[in-house]
């Protein structure tokens, strides 16, 4: 019994990854332009709103919302390095 309880358990996390990875399986175009977003850290410059979607979706607890885009412009808050994404 133990060992299909943890086997049901292993069964559950993986199909929740796998599935969690189809939802954000996003088909971007970069169409619809370049959008600054902040994710209240760092400003980081994507290069679609698409993009942005697919980011916030892998990786919820880091989202970002979009800006205007002339504050990715100005020194008004530090761009993101590779490490805050």
């Amino acid at each position: 019994m133990k060992n299909f309880v943890i086997l049901f358990f292993l069964f559950t996390v993986l199909t929740a990854v796998v599935h969690g990875a189809r939802r954000c399986d996003y088909k971007c175009t970069k169409s619809d332009g370049n959008v600054c977003a902040n994710n209240g850290k760092c400003i980081h410059l994507f290069p679609s709103h698409c993009q942005m979607e697919k980011y916030n979706c892998l990786f919820p607890q880091k989202a970002f919302r979009k800006i205007e885009t002339w504050k990715c412009n100005e020194n008004s808050m530090p761009l993101c390095a590779v490490s805050d994404l």
